[in-house]
């Protein structure tokens, strides 16, 4: 067989997987790991409890909860206490110097819990003012058809959409090893 067939026939098999995988996906339902919008995870999750729907005055509050999130992110500016701390340890791994890296490296632990406290507090705050938009009843719904633990986590789930999806830059046990420092 030759090259030309080889390419020809794996190309071939490639689109069809691709085609597969796409026309596999359920209409009407973002795929997993889709666009969902912040709302429109709510929204499902209360759908799913049996809760009342979303009043237009509730989504209007939690668009613009949203969108100043976006806002507080989107003005952040890196941290340079961290990146100096970061760079610091690295030199002192790269100089062979161990003494160095282990004080560079407890810098660099304490920048990095601090922020994480940081990002944890402003995730609280937010999360508190989400839960202040919903009523007794869709909070009580939400816990009955998935626990506090489930609930906490939809909730969470709304709020970090805004931060660039399931996780943000720098969150809880992300370290920056590789990346530049807090976005």
């Amino acid at each position: 067989m030759s090259r030309r067939s080889v390419v020809s026939y794996s190309l071939s098999f490639l689109l069809i997987m691709l085609v597969t995988l796409v026309s596999a996906q359920p209409r009407g339902r973002q795929p997993l790991g889709g666009p969902l919008d912040s709302i429109e995870v709510l929204r499902s999750g209360i759908e799913e409890a049996g809760a009342a729907a979303l009043s237009s005055e509730q989504e209007k509050q939690i668009q613009a909860l949203i969108d100043s999130i976006r806002q507080t992110l989107a003005s952040r500016q890196p941290d340079e206490a961290l990146g100096q701390a970061l760079s610091a340890y690295r030199e002192a791994v790269i100089a062979g110097n161990l003494a160095t890296a282990k004080s560079a490296a407890a810098d660099l632990a304490a920048k990095e819990a601090e922020n994480s406290r940081t990002r944890l507090e402003e995730q609280a705050n937010w999360t508190i003012q989400l839960l202040a938009l919903l009523t007794p009843d869709q909070m009580n719904q939400l816990i009955a058809q998935f626990d506090k633990e489930g609930t906490f986590q939809l909730l969470h789930r709304v709020i970090r959409r805004p931060m660039g999806g399931p996780g943000f830059p720098g969150g809880p046990g992300m370290g920056p090893m590789g990346r530049r420092p807090r976005e």
